[in-house]
């Protein structure tokens, strides 16, 4: 960041990630996801990211994050610890941390929303190795179920159950 950022501020264009890295996950054609404000434009207090996606990862909880999802574009339903919410463009949530949760765009195609993390915590660097994984295989396959969790206890979240609506698909002999 440049003296002339940190004191006047900066501009993301749309479609855009802040330093020009967009993340793909799931490789080519997979979910973008653009990250708008980083750890390093806030000392670490948030950050904020552009996803266009089909779902939020499996179920999970921050330790340290809280979570405030805004919906753009498209229908979600979140789990957030008992309850289960459907939201729509312009309805929001905010998840405390160390509460479960998952969710997922329930229209067809992508959906988009605004995450934002408080404090920013290994976010960025969370969905940077998630998007090594070109989907070939998927990254829970690539990983196995400790290897993902592991990756996610290295960032500060616990992994605690399959994505909403995931169908373990039959394995072929």
């Amino acid at each position: 960041m440049t003296s002339e950022e940190l004191f006047t501020g900066f501009t993301v264009a749309a479609g855009q990630d802040r330093f020009g890295q967009t993340t793909m996950l799931g490789g080519p054609g997979g979910e973008p996801i653009d990250c708008k404000v980083s750890a390093r434009d806030t000392g670490g207090q948030l950050c904020a990211f552009e996803f266009n996606c089909r779902s939020g990862g499996p179920e999970h909880r921050h330790r340290d994050q809280d979570e405030w999802v805004y919906v753009i574009d498209g229908e979600f339903e979140f789990h957030v610890g008992k309850r289960k919410l459907h939201l729509r463009p312009g309805e929001s949530v905010f998840i405390p941390r160390t509460v479960p949760h998952a969710w997922a765009c329930t229209s067809d195609g992508f959906g988009k929303v605004i995450n934002v993390y408080q404090p920013a915590g290994p976010m960025e660097e969370f969905f940077r190795e998630i998007g090594k994984y070109d989907g070939n295989p998927a990254v829970h396959e690539a990983l196995g179920l400790e290897g993902l969790r592991r990756l996610f206890t290295a960032h500060g979240m616990d992994l605690l159950g399959p994505p909403l609506g995931w169908k373990e698909q039959p394995t072929t002999t």
